[in-house]
């Protein structure tokens, strides 16, 4: 019923089995629109429209005799990295470091890394300080800074480590943009 509504409608439908991201954000920088979600996932990809988060999104619609509005805030990639003064090839990194689901590096205490006077706003104060020791390495290679994040994990056995390093590597991979990017023609519905 809802694919039918879609094609009535002439609206492009593509349709992913297994974790979309990725092809999404190839997508939205395919077409030159932005992604609306609540994935924080998508603040890490190079999307020329950037994100619009989902949740305040709804909440902002307002309404005239003439026409309806949706004010809402637009996130980028450069403007992150501007204001974190962070290289955009760590990203992923802080991506996995911040919480990405299959590595976890709760134990390294990145408040520490906070430097004295900044404030951490609505941030918490883990975050701004992981992108702070991230932004002192802006200048380093990505492997160079895998390393030094390993350094940084106490008392780890080598076969954890490594199996760790593995891990991020692979979980770095799921933030490259595919090449191929599927094409929507004719308004029909189309699967990738």
């Amino acid at each position: 019923m809802f694919e039918g509504t879609l094609n009535d409608m002439k609206v492009p439908l593509v349709r992913c089995f297994g974790e979309a991201d990725g092809q999404l954000a190839a997508l939205a920088r395919e077409l030159c629109c932005p992604v609306l979600s609540r994935d924080t996932d998508f603040y890490i990809y190079d999307l020329p429209e950037g994100v619009l988060p989902l949740t305040p999104f709804w909440h902002s619609v307002k309404q005239s005799q003439a026409r309806s509005d949706i004010s809402c805030k637009r996130y980028t990639m450069s403007s992150f990295c501007t204001f974190f003064n962070i290289d955009r090839h760590l990203l992923p990194i802080f991506a996995l470091l911040a919480g990405n689901d299959y590595v976890n590096l709760r134990d390294v205490k990145w408040a520490s890394y906070v430097p004295a006077g900044r404030p951490t706003m609505k941030f918490s104060a883990s975050l701004v300080g992981l992108l702070s020791w991230l932004g002192a390495r802006k200048d380093e290679t990505t492997k160079d800074t895998l390393t030094a994040v390993m350094a940084l994990i106490p008392k780890i056995s080598q076969l954890a480590l490594t199996e760790m390093r593995t891990e991020l590597q692979n979980g770095m991979l799921e933030y490259r943009l595919p090449a191929e990017v599927f094409q929507l023609e004719d308004h029909s519905a189309a699967a990738c």
